[in-house]
């Protein structure tokens, strides 16, 4: 009788592993060694950070989006304000060039009362 008892306080036969692979077999004595509380905190953090992660994910997709908006609205605005100043541009340049041509014309016409006038003035 007391061979039985110390056959049974020793490790276990190969017999006893025969239905498992040697990576399941593995794997088992891992899972005797490692803390299930230590990996259950673990799993519940890491679905902690998941949650976090995809609402932080969602918000960045949403400020994408409103940020896309309203490039697209600002670039029309833009768009719309370049055309103006540059009709503008053509339009100040057009009242130059009128400008200039009304004044050598009375040059022209009236070089006689421009010589009175420029006699006058004394600064």
């Amino acid at each position: 009788m007391a061979d039985t008892t110390s056959e049974l306080d020793e490790t276990p036969s190969i017999e006893c592993f025969q239905n498992y692979t040697a990576p399941e077999v593995f794997i088992q004595g891992i899972a005797g060694i490692v803390n299930q509380e230590d990996v259950e905190s673990m799993i519940i953090a890491q679905k902690e950070m998941l949650q976090r992660f995809e609402k932080t994910n969602e918000m960045l997709t949403n400020c994408n989006l409103l940020s896309m908006s309203h490039l697209k609205t600002t670039s029309q605005e833009l768009k719309k304000h370049t055309q103006m100043l540059a009709e503008l541009r053509k339009d100040l340049d057009s009242t130059f060039k009128r400008i200039a041509a009304i004044k050598s014309k009375i040059k022209v016409q009236y070089s006689d009362v421009q010589k009175i006038i420029n006699g006058l003035q004394v600064f």
